[in-house]
């Protein structure tokens, strides 16, 4: 769970959906006997929706999954959801004040990083 946690800290999706819409999805446990880490499949963007797994955290606000391009990625049983392949996505810009709201943020190409 730490790797993958610093692995999202430094590499996380640096957009943000537009046109989003509300949706349910099954919620399983990780592999992972002792991280009480909880992980949710389901599939995102358009116009050719992609299955993601992401880490459903209840101490946040904040919902991640890992995109392509990635540098330090960890591995993951799903691919890498591909920001080209969707036009629902658009990059946070550093300046926007939910990219400014998460301590661990940075900018990468003018875009928000968590």
């Amino acid at each position: 769970m730490l790797v993958r946690s610093r692995a999202r800290a430094a590499n996380l999706c640096p957009y943000s959906g537009t046109n989003a819409h509300p949706t349910t999805a099954p919620v399983g446990r990780a592999n992972t006997d002792v991280t009480s880490e909880y992980l949710i499949h389901l599939s995102i963007g358009a116009p050719r929706s992609q299955p993601v797994t992401l880490a459903l955290d209840t101490g946040s606000d904040v919902v991640w999954t890992q995109c392509e391009p990635c540098a330090e990625c960890f591995t993951q049983p799903l691919p890498r959801f591909d920001t080209a392949a969707s036009n629902t996505v658009r990059s946070v810009a550093c300046s926007d004040p939910l990219c400014k709201a998460h301590s661990e943020h940075g900018c990468f190409l003018h875009g928000c990083t968590y």
